[in-house]
């Protein structure tokens, strides 16, 4: 990457990174809730497709994706954004729209892998298509904790939320400084 690169992709790293922090935090703040009192907090979970929707918008500037490559990122984070905006809508007005939550999500994880695919060493792209290949084992493990309680489904969860972490910590981290 050449300098000029890094000058352009230094600031949509970091904005990538701290969307995926936030939507990280949020739906591990949601586990953590839930683990602990057995209640779900409002809201936490349906605005956390947002911030994910916005950090997978903005990795083609951050990764300096081109091509069909950067569309198809930019199409998958764009629909995970207003999926999300949709979510978050639906629950304030009272009643959730799940299959908004679910193309939210799938559009994320979606846009994260495509972004990621072929890392070429870079661990940014590595930590992306870490969140696709973790959500069959974090959503079997949560499926088989909650067999035992309910509540332990929230603990595959907090593995989704971990990855993204992850993900969201490694393009802030990597972000270059001038």
């Amino acid at each position: 990457m050449t300098s000029m690169t890094m000058a352009v992709s230094r600031p949509w790293g970091a904005l990538s990174g701290s969307a995926l922090l936030i939507g990280a935090a949020l739906i591990a703040v949601k586990c953590v809730t839930i683990l602990i009192t057995g209640n779900q907090p409002p809201l936490l979970f349906e605005i956390s497709p947002m911030f994910l929707g916005l950090g997978v918008l903005l990795l083609a500037p951050a990764l300096d994706l081109e091509g069909s490559k950067r569309w198809i990122v930019s199409a998958f984070g764009l629909t995970s954004l207003i999926a999300g905006v949709g979510a978050a809508a639906t629950e304030i007005a009272g009643e959730v729209f799940g299959p908004a939550i679910a193309t939210a999500t799938l559009a994320a994880i979606g846009g994260a892998v495509v972004s990621g695919w072929h890392p070429r060493g870079d661990t940014r792209k590595r930590a992306l298509v870490l969140v696709g290949l973790s959500v069959v084992p974090t959503l079997v493990v949560g499926g088989i904790l909650s067999g035992i309680n309910e509540r332990l489904l929230e603990i595959g969860l907090l593995g989704y939320a971990a990855v993204w972490g992850l993900a969201g910590f490694r393009l802030v981290a990597r972000s270059p400084v001038a």
